[in-house]
């Protein structure tokens, strides 16, 4: 209860039994303010450990944004429904990485397939503002042209993937 100092200096002013009932009305209003303060404190503290997460959440996509798959996010022991944005923010971050990976391999591929038949092309192309015999030029401008069919398949199979690849997007 009440510290006995305030129950002794009510006395001169309130009567022994509404001293009683005010005493337990000052008691019972402390005790709801104490638990209004705590529950309070825990609230914030709660708040702020989910709003740390939820930016260190939107931080991460940022760096995705940027380009940066390497990122990943803290998969702290809470097991509610931002640990589970995070467990899923991970797996997207991880396939993003995979498939920039793939990309940066098939670029290079590419760069190389289409390189040879050009270096070939352009070989023979200047080969032909010599002065050649009808047998060299029919057999250089043979070469520029299987070269030049081996271009267009490659650019033909360049754009049969993307449309394949846009396709299988839009199905998922």
């Amino acid at each position: 209860y009440i510290n006995p100092l305030i129950g002794d200096a009510l006395a001169n002013y309130i009567n022994t039994p509404e001293r009683g009932r005010f005493l337990l009305w000052i008691n019972q209003g402390l005790n709801t303010v104490i638990f209004f303060a705590f529950v309070l404190l825990l609230v914030i503290f709660t708040s702020k450990t989910m709003v740390k997460r939820v930016l260190d959440l939107s931080t991460a996509a940022k760096e995705i944004a940027r380009g940066n798959f390497s990122v990943r996010v803290s998969e702290a022991d809470h097991h509610d429904e931002i640990y589970q944005l995070a467990l899923d923010f991970n797996i997207m971050a991880e396939q993003l990485q995979r498939n920039e990976y793939m990309r940066k391999d098939f670029i290079s591929s590419v760069s190389h397939e289409i390189k040879t038949p050009l270096s070939i092309i352009n070989g023979y192309a200047d080969l032909l503002k010599e002065d050649l015999s009808p047998m060299e030029r029919k057999e250089y401008v043979e070469i520029i042209s299987r070269e030049s069919r081996r271009l267009l398949r490659l650019s033909q199979n360049m754009l049969q993937i993307s449309k394949l690849d846009s396709t299988c997007i839009n199905e998922q």
